[in-house]
């Protein structure tokens, strides 16, 4: 391999078609799909339309940096019913020495996705009611 030759990003691939075949390029940014073909047809040689596309890539890619992991968890997820991210209605069981079923509900927070070492706290709902254990929980994702 020659040290002037680019290397192919992720997300530009060679497409054969009618003709002689394009260049496709695709980049994800916050939920938006950037996406753009380069057509050897148009651009001369298969080398220029893979420039042409690797260059395209990456003025995409500088104009539209991906999101940083910390911004990232704390976004709220469409299936996130609680409204705050890393807050959950959580269910523990526990058998009990006289083999019945001991259910505990409880409000849970938990570090963002990612983080080391994994922390959490649970907060009983039996024990604080449903408003104060969820407010705890909130208190104490916001200090883990």
């Amino acid at each position: 391999m020659d040290c002037e030759e680019e290397i192919t990003p992720p997300g530009v691939w060679f497409t054969t078609k009618a003709g002689l075949g394009v260049w496709r390029v695709q980049v994800r940014r916050t939920d938006r799909l950037y996406g753009k073909q380069f057509s050897v047809l148009k651009y001369g040689s298969v080398e220029t339309a893979r420039h042409a596309a690797i260059a395209w890539h990456r003025d995409i890619c500088q104009a539209h940096p991906p999101i940083a992991k910390p911004d990232l968890v704390q976004r709220r997820r469409a299936n996130n019913t609680s409204g705050v991210p890393g807050v959950f209605r959580g269910c523990a069981s526990r058998k009990r020495r006289d083999g019945s079923l001991a259910v505990y509900w409880h409000w849970e927070a938990r570090t963002p996705e990612g983080q080391r070492p994994c922390k959490k706290r649970a907060f009983s709902i039996a024990r604080y009611g449903e408003q104060k254990a969820f407010e705890l929980a909130v208190l104490a994702r916001s200090r883990l």
